[in-house]
């Protein structure tokens, strides 16, 4: 399985997540029981489970429409694992004749289709979306130990653990930045000096009991555009008679899915790259109606990337 056919199925399984109203359960990459051979577990792209129920999902995501082929072999795999119903996704579309044949035999397609700008417009539903990004420069960090660790910590130790990013400076600098947000929310730049206390820092087997920070701050709104918009439905809807949108920001790091006044969000953090002593904040969003929230989704880790620039490492005790 490719990466890209995998975001393409998680991004299906997002899309369903906030279609069903009923509860189903909803599972990517999901692995069921052979009902021939229960020993043997099946691989399904995407089930769903509601009151005793199955439908499996099933994605392609090639440079050609679907053939008849395809809607064949979606038939026999619904018989084979005794399923209620199967619907089968394709980014690229299905041929006339595949269409025809899923229509006799009760597979249910879906298609994506891409806004045209002018589209786009009519629909005017287009989201504001902007970030925070924080800034970090010019760091000066003492790392405190017990007084027991004087005879083998040393500043090359710690410069080792710094570049070996050993130290979880993500969180650390959340904390540091939500304190300063609180105290207010206006400020811009300034420089911050604070004692951070860390519960989780060992550095060759030696607890880190504080940090002195002295670092410049800035603050930064920026706003994100919305190249892209995709509906999800039948293939035989147009692309603004449908239920499901889904805008991509920034190359599909960022996607807002909407079907009627329900949306969810999905950001892909380890994919965004940021400079060197920049931290991802808040993400803004305006829309253009009320809106029902359903669910916000981080992917990735959200501490990689981030890492300071040249800064002054020292150490005391006490």
């Amino acid at each position: 399985m490719t990466a890209k056919s995998t975001h393409f199925e998680k991004q299906i399984e997002r899309i369903h997540s906030l279609l069903d109203e009923s509860g189903a359960e909803v599972t990517w990459n999901d692995r069921i029981p052979d009902p021939d051979n229960p020993s043997q577990l099946r691989q399904i792209d995407i089930t769903l489970r509601r009151e005793g129920t199955l439908t499996a999902i099933e994605c392609r995501i090639h440079a050609a429409p679907q053939d008849v082929q395809w809607i064949e072999e979606l038939i026999g795999r619904r018989t084979s694992l005794r399923a209620d119903a199967i619907i089968g996704v394709s980014a690229s579309g299905f041929t006339h004749g595949a269409i025809v044949k899923a229509k006799v035999h009760g597979v249910i397609l879906r298609d994506m289709k891409s806004l045209t700008e002018q589209e786009i417009s009519a629909w005017g539903k287009r989201t504001k979306v902007s970030v925070e990004l924080h800034h970090f420069d010019n760091a000066d960090l003492t790392f405190v130990f017990d007084g027991s660790a004087s005879s083998h910590i040393t500043v090359e130790k710690v410069e080792d653990a710094f570049q070996g990013r050993r130290i979880p400076l993500a969180s650390l600098f959340d904390r540091l930045t939500k304190e300063v947000r609180e105290r207010d929310p206006s400020l811009a730049a300034t420089t911050i000096q604070t004692k951070a206390r860390p519960k989780d820092i060992i550095i060759d087997g030696m607890r880190v009991l504080a940090i002195n920070i002295t670092v410049d701050y800035w603050c930064e709104e920026k706003m994100l555009s919305l190249p892209t918009v995709i509906a999800y439905d039948t293939p035989e809807s147009e692309a603004l008679e449908r239920n499901t949108y889904v805008e991509i920001v920034e190359e599909g790091k960022f996607e807002i899915t909407q079907s009627s006044d329900r949306f969810s969000i999905a950001v892909d953090i380890s994919s965004i790259e940021l400079p060197v002593g920049t931290k991802l904040g808040r993400f803004k969003l305006v829309f253009t109606h009320p809106v029902e929230m359903r669910e916000f989704r981080l992917l990735g880790n959200p501490d990689l990337g981030f890492w300071l620039g040249p800064s002054v490492l020292r150490i005391a005790f006490e």
